[in-house]
């Protein structure tokens, strides 16, 4: 029946959608996933307001944490995702 049908196609799309977009809406999205992924990394270690930016595989870090620590561990874990060339912290203690 339907159902059947659709997860062939459900599978075949990412593939897809890589074919049809540019290199440029490619390497943006690419950006925004690798800014989750920090965000995401930063927020496992229960650190917030910390707002990531990635621009040529360099991650800027903004924001204002409560210490010294929290400001060395988003950094540490900005650095354990894949792909991040160079990291700028400009994270300032409150």
């Amino acid at each position: 029946g339907n159902r059947h049908d659709a997860s062939p196609r459900k599978a075949l799309a990412p593939s897809n959608r890589e074919r049809q977009d540019s290199p440029r809406k490619d390497s943006e999205q690419q950006r925004k996933d690798l800014a989750a992924q920090i965000s995401k990394a930063i927020g496992n270690r229960a650190i917030r307001g910390v707002a990531v930016y990635v621009i040529d595989g360099i991650v800027y870090l903004d924001g204002r944490v409560a210490t010294e620590a929290q400001k060395s561990a988003a950094e540490q874990a900005a650095r354990e995702v894949p792909e991040v060339r160079g990291i700028r912290n400009r994270i300032t203690i409150e």
